[in-house]
């Protein structure tokens, strides 16, 4: 939950504030977050789903969803202004 709302703020800063030392720091927060949540996905649903379920998707479930989470955030990085 703390990653979610430290990429949901990272986001934010990416999209709120248009200058680039901003943009930077919020897709820093951002790539770091989406990362870790990455990384503890796999680690969670091995801990408490059982294995007699783990092959009808679980484990590639999640892979999707954050994959689909930062491609929706790097498509509404496009809505930024050029100028």
């Amino acid at each position: 939950m703390i990653c979610q709302i430290v990429a949901i703020i990272g986001s934010i800063l990416s999209l709120a504030f248009l200058n680039f030392p901003t943009i930077l720091v919020g897709r820093f927060t951002f790539g770091l977050s989406a990362g870790i949540l990455v990384t503890m996905g796999p680690c969670i649903i091995n801990e408490t789903v059982p294995g007699k379920y783990m092959d009808k998707g679980y484990g590639s479930s999640t892979e999707g969803a954050i994959c689909t989470g930062i491609a929706v955030n790097m498509c509404l990085g496009l809505l930024i202004p050029l100028n």
